[in-house]
């Protein structure tokens, strides 16, 4: 596991890249930029605000429990989610994800210890920071399909 930082206040994010949801309807580049964003944290509306004006449609939900029959396979290009309120109920959403969706994207922020089941951690806060981390992974899936990243 690598740490790459990225930003400040010790906020960390974690990538959990899927094969993305490719296709290239005009359509779809609309579904392309739909973002669950869970997060109860004080910089959540911040956060919808700069994805927003970047072009992303952001579907927030306050808590975990509130996001769950959200999470369909292929209604939302990334799933942001804030994991400090509920570490293990965050990592038990992340394992449904997977399982009922493997390629779709997931991208987990944390300040405190990262769980054992989430990996690849960036360091950041700032709500630039976390618009730099959604383009670089989106546009990673824009081409080629990634490798999943092992579970």
């Amino acid at each position: 596991m690598t740490l790459n930082p990225v930003g400040s206040n010790n906020k960390k994010m974690e990538t959990v890249s899927g094969g993305g949801h490719n296709t290239s309807s005009p359509a779809s580049q609309t579904q392309k930029r739909k973002i669950l964003l869970i997060d109860n944290d004080q910089d959540r509306q911040a956060r919808s605000a700069i994805l927003k004006q970047h072009g992303f449609r952001v579907y927030p939900a306050l808590a975990i429990e509130q996001a769950r029959s959200r999470c369909r396979p292929g209604a939302f290009q990334l799933i942001i989610m804030n994991a400090d309120q509920n570490p293990d109920m965050a990592l038990e959403l992340c394992e449904q994800i997977r399982q009922s969706d493997p390629k779709q994207h997931l991208l987990v922020m944390t300040v405190r210890e990262p769980h054992p089941g989430f990996r690849d951690f960036v360091v950041s806060s700032a709500p630039e920071r976390l618009l730099e981390r959604v383009e670089s992974l989106l546009g990673a899936s824009s081409g080629a399909n990634p490798e999943p990243l092992a579970a």
